[in-house]
């Protein structure tokens, strides 16, 4: 599987296959001569390297395998590759798979670095069920890509449901998939988390996300989303709230308002207007700014840097007879498109006249 690395010139791995080993041994395809001299010394070795069992257990469970000729007698799981090299010297194992049973079976295994760094917007793919797969965050997105090719390799049934590998022509290397570049920061994905659970912290909050935007390019920096366990009294990343929890766009929008009725020449950000708190569409009251009365006659610079609501009153004075114009500077900025790395290659625009809703048919793949 293709590895996912984090945006620096060391291109650290924020998610990463490596490979574990499981080590069985065929007790009989061992000589008695040479199992009966070195099975003490063997056993000494592997109470060594896995003392959860001695050296008394590991001779005695070795020597009663032997007697029942179990050809596939389990050593260890999820062994490393400086594990298995040190295996292959014990007395016995070096003499190899056919005349010292010794067997290893490679599997790869995912694993994340940074632990719970960005977990969610990792992600991950489980595939267990083929009725109902799980595919989360860019593992599950970009999963086709990612996953390569598997391999093929011959099998012989022993006994049970155990099966020995054997080498032969007939065996098939994996092709690996591609990597993922993304453009996560893990020094500023790391404040940015410290940061969320600490205002999460003092406010007793249930959930918070932070999302981290670097503005030249508008590639996401980091993005950080926590969500409270009420039974551990703890914060994990159990659910990407930033992404799967749609809503409107509320305040941010007015950055984008603001943009297009500059570029069209209908105001300067230097012009003064009037902000009592209230404002009328209608006849009805539908907005108010957060302070009580209003912030008064200032500039819109000011009015946006408040975040006040007369910027909506702005826009609908300066728009209301022309809304198709108010729509194709919001395509001009690129709001038309989808958002996020279109796995097609292609954004569909989703804003096709005024009349359609604004935000309806935005798609992230994540």
């Amino acid at each position: 599987r293709g590895n996912i690395f984090a945006d620096n010139e060391q291109k650290t791995s924020l998610a990463i296959s490596v490979p574990r080993y499981t080590v069985y041994m065929d007790l009989v395809t061992v000589k008695e001569k040479t199992f009966n001299e070195k099975v003490s010394i063997l056993s000494d070795s592997l109470s060594n390297i896995f003392n959860s069992k001695s050296t008394v257990q590991w001779e005695h469970d070795l020597r009663y395998q032997r007697k029942k000729s179990n050809q596939y007698y389990l050593i260890a799981k999820d062994l490393n590759n400086n594990q298995i090299i040190r295996l292959k010297d014990f007395p016995i194992f070096q003499l190899g798979q056919y005349a010292g049973g010794f067997i290893s079976i490679k599997n790869n295994k995912r694993v994340r670095p940074f632990d719970l760094l960005a977990k969610r917007t990792i992600g991950y793919v489980n595939e267990k069920n083929p009725k109902n797969p799980i595919y989360v965050g860019l593992e599950g997105a970009f999963n086709e890509i990612l996953k390569g090719q598997d391999g093929k390799v011959l099998m012989e049934k022993i006994w049970g449901n155990n099966w020995r590998h054997i080498e032969g022509e007939l065996s098939e290397e994996p092709i690996p998939g591609y990597d993922i570049y993304t453009s996560i920061d893990v020094n500023i994905q790391d404040v940015a988390e410290s940061a969320l659970i600490h205002q999460l912290q003092n406010q007793s909050a249930i959930r918070g996300c932070v999302v981290l935007m670097e503005v030249k390019t508008g590639y996401i920096k980091a993005i950080a989303n926590l969500t409270k366990d009420k039974d551990q009294e703890t914060y994990s990343e159990s659910y990407n709230n930033a992404i799967g929890m749609s809503s409107e766009p509320g305040s941010t929008f007015k950055l984008a308002s603001l943009m297009v009725a500059l570029d069209d020449g209908k105001i300067k950000i230097s012009d003064s207007v009037e902000m009592p708190g209230t404002y009328t569409f209608y006849d009805n009251n539908v907005l108010h700014d957060s302070k009580w009365g209003g912030y008064g006659k200032n500039t819109i610079q000011y009015a946006f840097e408040k975040s006040s609501n007369v910027i909506s009153e702005i826009i609908y004075d300066n728009y209301r007879d022309e809304p198709q114009q108010f729509i194709d500077g919001l395509k001009e900025i690129g709001l038309h498109k989808k958002l996020g790395l279109p796995i097609s290659g292609e954004g569909s625009p989703y804003i096709k006249d005024a009349n359609d809703p604004l935000f309806s048919g935005i798609s992230l793949p994540w």
